[in-house]
């Protein structure tokens, strides 16, 4: 039903009642009357107005009554992945915002991929053109080489490629696709890898041609395979397995393991490094310190993050006061970043602020 009344006392006037709808929502008035021809707060400058030449913007132009953006009567705004720049003429130009450091992230709710500036966290804009319309974006991983951002979509039990100028997208995988829970790109060869946790598998398919997919390790072999590195010069691969029950001291010997394991870029000469006991359950985010030659992880149910060698050895306990459940984990220019699941929060903190004794960040250190 509609109803209309009048607005001096409120009595109603008329209803109409519709048979060709059962719910009504908005409403609005559709004339030309009710949007007459307006200019520009008063303004100084010649383009004072939206509806001349777009205020001299390149992309979004919004009547102000300041001085904000460089005129008077309107101010240029960007999309996200922009950055607004002044060129003769008072005409606001949008540029691209990518810039290097650029660290990477997935959300839900809504679910999209953005960029900030890794030296820079707070910076308050976006680095790249972000990655929209997805559902739940289970695992990302980047392509500096090709610019572009290649994710899973556990929604749509696919794998997609995403241009991070031109937003072009692509999908690169949508068969046989269960749970994709990590990623990474061999930027050298141009392969991608991926684990997925439904299908107890690991796989590799050329990125150029998409076609071209093989399966590497297979259910028998692995439990719940996660979070996946690469190292193309070494010609190694890392990769973490979750335990189907959490290991305990005295568990039962037939209960599979959590464990952290490496093999050739092939999948032969499996190696494990980390096997699974009361001190390893629930690793994820792998990510390589190429430089100082560590193998960084974290354990989202004993909520720590620590590091071991790509042979395996000296294992060390990095950091156990911050996180409080770590997802994804990154290692840059001599700083931890990780995701906080539960807060839905990115973290970071200098290594050369960390107690190597005691894995104990110094006050104020984190951010």
């Amino acid at each position: 039903m509609i109803v209309r009344i009048a607005k001096a006392d409120g009595s109603t006037v008329k209803s109409f009642a519709r048979r060709d709808f059962t719910r009504a929502y908005s409403i609005k008035i559709f004339h030309r009357q009710r949007q007459p021809d307006a200019k520009s707060p008063a303004s100084r400058w010649p383009r004072s107005s939206c509806a001349v030449d777009n205020g001299g913007c390149d992309q979004i132009c919004v009547p102000t009554g300041g001085g904000r953006g460089g005129t008077d009567g309107v101010r240029c705004l960007c999309a996200e992945g922009y950055k607004l720049q002044w060129e003769a003429g008072l005409r606001g130009v949008c540029r691209l915002a990518f810039a290097y450091p650029t660290l990477l992230f997935g959300r839900t709710q809504p679910g999209a991929i953005l960029g900030i500036p890794a030296t820079t966290l707070a910076a308050g804009y976006s680095t790249v053109r972000p990655v929209r319309g997805i559902g739940r974006p289970t695992a990302i991983t980047a392509d500096a080489i090709r610019g572009a951002v290649y994710f899973a979509d556990a929604s749509r039990y696919a794998i997609y490629r995403q241009n991070l100028e031109t937003g072009d997208r692509d999908v690169l995988v949508d068969t046989f696709v269960g749970n994709c829970a990590g990623m990474a790109v061999d930027w050298v060869a141009g392969n991608l890898y991926w684990t997925d946790d439904a299908l107890a598998t690991i796989s590799v398919l050329r990125v150029d041609q998409p076609a071209c997919r093989r399966v590497l390790l297979s259910s028998g072999a692995l439990s719940h395979p996660r979070a996946i590195c690469v190292h193309p010069a070494m010609g190694l691969l890392f990769w973490a397995d979750w335990s189907e029950i959490v290991s305990a001291p005295g568990a039962a010997a037939n209960r599979p393991a959590a464990s952290i394991e490496r093999a050739n870029m092939d999948g032969t000469g499996r190696r494990p490094l980390v096997r699974g006991d009361h001190q390893l359950h629930w690793p994820n985010g792998l990510t390589l310190d190429y430089t100082h030659h560590w193998l960084y992880w974290c354990d989202a149910f004993l909520d720590r993050i620590e590091r071991i060698r790509f042979d395996g050895s000296d294992r060390q306990l990095v950091l156990t006061d911050a996180p409080t459940h770590p997802y994804g984990l990154a290692v840059f220019d001599g700083r931890l970043h990780w995701t906080e699941f539960r807060h839905g929060t990115v973290m970071r903190v200098a290594l050369a602020d960390i107690n190597p004794a005691t894995g104990l960040a110094k006050q104020g250190a984190v951010e």
